[in-house]
């Protein structure tokens, strides 16, 4: 048990303190325009006003796993090669529970083939935690397993399950609808309670209302639906996708059922939102009562645990060093949740960090550009989230009826406007009007990376050298997206040939000089500033700029 929490009336005081002051902003939640108020004059209001502590963890006991499933967010398979050994394991639960974790999900890879999910989940439940876990449904057709299930006493169990069998069986493995079938019913016929886990896709979107029958039919009491991002195996042009518009398809569906009070608790995940018009309810069951979307708990009250002892705010965003706070096995789980400089991307959060139609969008302070893992699968930025039914429905595709120049004149008011996403739009339009327009296609190339989409971005801008080879703009843009596609030295190559068919572009030089600084090419960098600095004198501040922080990384003890 929790021998670190004492029982003093102190310590009781502070709990009925922190309750009275979650409850009031509850209430508040339920009035948006005030919450909206609150947030604009401190975006963390929302976080300063609740307790900060793990209260949700997902952890990922391994990376193996029994299938390949093409939209998995984590590549899994195979497991990592330093996950954590059974004592750490045990010392993590400890420390868990020394945090006051109240619920945790067990997720993989797939965590039913670790070796000690039982003893971990055995071990949880000593810290008073709510223990559950989400697993692909492989392994329940087997009564016996099943019965292991039964007696590790979990909360629930969530099964993936992401269309009928003929789609399911295509994302993840051929046989495994009717195993997982199965399953829910051992499952059932020993009293453990069982909910549904759907990605949605262009595939299961056009199945959610058998989806729905099949649930109701197997008496599954939860079913959770999130959206796939092109994350891991999933890639940003992959026909899978749904589109932001179709969010809306969702909330259309969850209200009629909903209607309907079926027995079967429909929630959303935090990756589909947000701030629909008409009928606000709150539809996602996780979030006690507030009725609006209050932003990412990341690092608030949610932590995320990678196999090897990587900690990130959230389990879904992507194990790259930018969202690791830290390891368990270098640093205790204590000190890293209480770092007073981690999880700064919400800890810390400004409207600064919000970019394109999010940067602008009256929700911002208190949204926050919703989920931050999805915002980032996108965009490459967590302050930039195409994927809200609220934008889309503004974010209206273009009038049919414009001609070429109206739509470049937009376009280019949008870009002045760092609404890159909304111009993007707006070009794809005109350049169906006409696929020749090498200068539409330079733009593309432009908002395409941009926007993180570096393959369409260079795509684009092969396709205008196409139509003009010595374009160096195009030639430039190429170069750095083989840059950010990891071909440095090809993009290099691409950029100073940009350079050598007319040498006096600005961008062209400090473009260079900055791809030399990332591979520490310091004394190339410093001339092609210089460079830059002698073809546009009126630039100075931004080259000084640059400069200064060269000298620094030059020098580093100076």
């Amino acid at each position: 048990m929790r021998h670190s929490r004492s029982c003093d009336l102190n310590h009781l005081i502070s709990l009925v303190e922190d309750v009275v002051e979650e409850v009031q902003t509850e209430e508040l939640g339920n009035n948006l325009d005030d919450l909206l108020a609150c947030t604009d004059r401190d975006p963390l209001y929302v976080y300063k006003s609740k307790k900060c502590y793990p209260r949700t963890v997902v952890w990922e006991l391994t990376l193996a796993c029994n299938m390949r499933c093409s939209h998995c967010g984590s590549s899994a398979g195979i497991s990592r090669r330093d996950e954590l050994s059974r004592d750490e394991m045990f010392g993590l639960c400890d420390e868990l529970g020394e945090l006051e974790c109240e619920r945790l999900t067990l997720l993989g890879g797939e965590p039913l083939v670790h070796p000690h999910w039982e003893e971990i989940a055995l071990r949880l439940k000593e810290q008073d935690v709510r223990v559950n876990v989400i697993t692909n449904g492989w392994m329940l057709d087997d009564p016996r397993f099943c019965d292991r299930i039964k007696n590790a006493d979990l909360s629930i169990v969530g099964i993936s399950i992401d269309g009928m069998e003929k789609s399911h069986d295509a994302l993840r493995r051929r046989g495994s609808f009717k195993r997982l079938s199965r399953g829910i019913d051992l499952l059932r016929a020993r009293e453990v309670p069982v909910a549904a886990v759907t990605v949605v896709t262009q595939d299961s979107l056009k199945e959610i209302d058998e989806l729905y029958d099949f649930f109701i039919d197997k008496g599954v009491k939860v079913w959770q639906l999130q959206i796939a991002a092109p994350l891991g195996r999933l890639l940003p042009d992959d026909p899978l996708l749904i589109q932001p518009h179709q969010i809306q398809v969702i909330y259309d569906f969850l209200y009629k059922k909903k209607a309907l009070k079926p027995g079967l608790t429909i929630d959303l995940a935090d990756n589909i939102g947000y701030f629909p018009s008409g009928n606000n309810t709150y539809c996602r069951t996780t979030r006690r009562n507030n009725k609006n979307w209050i932003g990412c708990m990341a690092g608030i009250q949610v932590l995320g645990i990678d196999s090897n002892g990587d900690i990130k705010g959230c389990q879904s965003l992507p194990s790259i060093q930018r969202f690791i706070e830290g390891n368990v096995r270098v640093t205790p789980l204590k000190e890293i949740w209480n770092n007073p400089e981690g999880f700064s991307y919400n800890r810390r959060f400004s409207r600064k960090q919000l970019g394109g139609y999010c940067a602008d969008c009256r929700y911002g302070s208190l949204c926050k550009a919703g989920c931050s893992s999805t915002a980032y699968a996108y965009t490459r930025s967590i302050g930039d989230n195409p994927m809200c039914i609220y934008r889309a429905s503004r974010e209206k595709a273009p009038d049919q009826n414009m001609n070429l120049g109206q739509l470049k004149k937009q376009g280019r008011k949008l870009i002045e406007n760092n609404e890159y996403r909304r111009a993007l739009r707006l070009y794809e339009h005109a350049i169906s009007v006409n696929p020749q327009d090498w200068r539409v296609l330079d733009i593309l190339g432009f908002l395409c990376y941009m926007t993180g989409s570096f393959e369409d971005a260079a795509e684009y801008c092969g396709r205008s050298l196409e139509i003009k080879p010595d374009n160096p703009y195009s030639l430039k843009g190429l170069g750095l997206c083989r840059v950010e596609m990891d071909r440095a030295q090809e993009g290099i190559a691409l950029i100073q040939k940009a350079i050598e068919i007319d040498p006096e572009v600005f961008d062209a030089h400090f473009d260079l000089a900055v791809v030399y600084v990332k591979t520490k090419q310091y004394e190339k960098a410093r001339q092609h500033f210089e460079n830059a600095l002698a073809i546009d004198p009126n630039r100075s501040r931004e080259v000084n700029r640059a400069l200064s922080q060269l000298e620094r990384l030059n020098n580093p003890s100076s």
